[in-house]
């Protein structure tokens, strides 16, 4: 191991954008000190701990503590950094669909390399480049590259979109795929972009959470977006604090200017007192207890329907 100066340190390009919470690592790297060395190439090009030499720099830190591993290949380089990746900090969805279409991109070429040779040893006179499907996007079959990388095809394609969707809108980039493509779906229509694009920036992906949501109204997309808009920032601050704590139902019914719902506790309680009373009234003998039971609920959900609970 030896000291390197944090200034020398390359980082090239990486597989992680979500850095999560650099500060905190940062003020524990001042309290109690660097934990693990992060390790890079002879040549001073990062192997693992991005976040780590991040947190050195923010905290003015001027050497690092660095395992020094010579002759890497940039193969090996990477496959290290993305087990360093899958195991410390998991990636983002986001960051699995680039690692998926870039793999794919340089796979293609030599996917394409073998259907040709197939092609020439078949006597074919056909050219392979989008033989056996829909015309793709890399030198060979989607199917085909889809195949080599050991995932189905509408995985990559899948991976594909959401790359796209989050290169259009890098609001989506925080949400799992299947909502992010749930959102850019809705954002095709003109009149729910055009709302969308009049959110405040750093309120979009709050706006966004919201449109993926598969329980927002008929119009929702829309309407949603209009509403954040035409809020005053008391009301949107008590939005983006529902999405923070997954409260989905309250954020879009205040955004879309909804009626609240009612409280999904009184149904419950009603069920329960329903089922004590059937109980109560099968029971020989005492039901003093069953009779306490449903006082008790009653009171309870006096209090639901007040909201004082």
């Amino acid at each position: 191991m030896a000291k390197v100066r944090v200034d020398s340190i390359i980082v090239g390009d990486r597989l992680r954008e979500d850095m999560g919470d650099i500060a905190g690592l940062a003020e524990s790297i001042r309290e109690y000190g660097l934990f693990h060395p992060i390790i890079i190439t002879s040549d001073h090009r990062l192997v693992c701990g991005e976040r780590r030499l991040k947190a050195a720099q923010r905290i003015g830190m001027v050497e690092i503590d660095a395992a020094i591993w010579e002759h890497l290949t940039e193969e090996v380089r990477e496959e290290i950094e993305r087990e360093e990746n899958e195991r410390r900090k998991p990636l983002t969805d986001h960051e699995r669909s680039k690692r998926m279409v870039a793999r794919a991109q340089a796979e293609a070429p030599t996917v394409a390399a073998k259907i040709a040779e197939r092609a020439v040893s078949a006597e074919s006179a056909e050219t392979p480049k989008h033989a056996g499907g829909r015309p793709s996007r890399y030198e060979a079959p989607r199917s085909e590259v889809a195949k080599a990388l050991g995932v189905g095809e509408t995985t990559l394609r899948e991976a594909e979109q959401h790359v796209s969707a989050v290169e259009s809108t890098p609001a989506l980039a925080p949400l799992p795929q299947a909502k992010a493509l749930r959102a850019a779906e809705a954002l095709k229509d003109p009149d729910t972009r055009a709302a969308f694009e009049r959110v405040p920036e750093e309120d979009r992906p709050v706006v966004a959470a919201m449109l993926a949501e598969p329980g927002a109204p008929a119009d929702g997309a829309r309407r949603i977006a209009e509403g954040y808009v035409s809020l005053p920032e008391d009301r949107r601050a008590a939005v983006r604090e529902a999405v923070e704590r997954k409260d989905m139902n309250s954020a879009i019914t205040t955004s879309a200017h909804l009626p609240a719902m009612p409280d999904e506790r009184l149904a419950l309680l009603d069920q329960a007192m329903h089922f004590i009373g059937r109980v109560r009234s099968r029971t020989k003998g005492d039901t003093s207890l069953l009779g306490a039971a449903i006082d008790a609920l009653l009171e309870f959900r006096g209090a639901v329907k007040e909201g004082s609970v």
